[in-house]
């Protein structure tokens, strides 16, 4: 049980890594002075790992439901959308792997 357990954090852990850094990635592809979540949240002068971790912030968010970061432009809003989606797939998928 602990080991499906641990293989699922482990699995969930690395899902939002990924969308962590795809949120890095969609904010860093805007054209130059276009609103994006790095400016709006006075990161994108900041060190890369401050744009990561804000990102992570941002994904874990996704995961547990509460976002404080905000999509800014519309590459960000059909990011945002599509790891929402995933999310909620991940979560399921969580969840079942716990339970069986």
């Amino acid at each position: 049980v602990f080991l499906s357990v641990g293989k699922g954090v482990i699995c969930l852990m690395c899902f939002i890594h990924l969308m962590g850094c795809l949120w890095v990635w969609v904010g860093q592809i805007a054209p130059e002075g276009a609103a994006t979540w790095l400016v709006a949240h006075n990161v994108s002068d900041a060190p890369l790992v401050d744009k990561y971790l804000a990102a992570l912030h941002w994904a874990m968010s996704c995961v547990i439901g509460s976002i404080d970061i905000s999509a800014r432009n519309s590459a960000e809003h059909v990011a945002s959308v599509l790891c929402l989606v995933c999310s909620f797939l991940v979560s399921a998928s969580f969840v079942s792997v716990i339970t069986t």
